[in-house]
């Protein structure tokens, strides 16, 4: 006679939420900055997906680029380039881009 091994139900319900936490701390590290909407803290603000933003203020410290294929809806924005010299940040929009 053999005996069957019982699960812990606690046990394979700790394994599924470790398993969804794991999936998403990678996607958050993984994600590239300001694809989703939120200019980056320090660097260049790369769109490369359809991204809108409403009703901000928004000081960037380097480049705005709208990469092929991205696009940047800017409504009731207020944006300033945080550059220490004129000309020092811009704003390129490449090729099959859209702002």
């Amino acid at each position: 006679m053999t005996s069957a091994k019982q699960v812990n139900p606690m046990s394979a319900r700790n394994l599924h939420c470790s398993v969804w936490l794991f999936t998403a701390a990678v996607f958050c590290l993984t994600a590239s900055p300001g694809s989703a909407g939120a200019p980056p803290a320090t660097g260049d603000w790369i769109v490369t997906d359809s991204t809108v933003v409403e009703n901000q203020i928004i000081t960037l410290p380097g480049n705005l680029v709208v990469a092929a294929g991205g696009s940047l809806t800017l409504q009731t924005v207020t944006l300033e380039m945080n550059g220490t010299y004129d000309g020092e940040f811009g704003i390129d929009v490449e090729f099959a881009g859209k702002l």
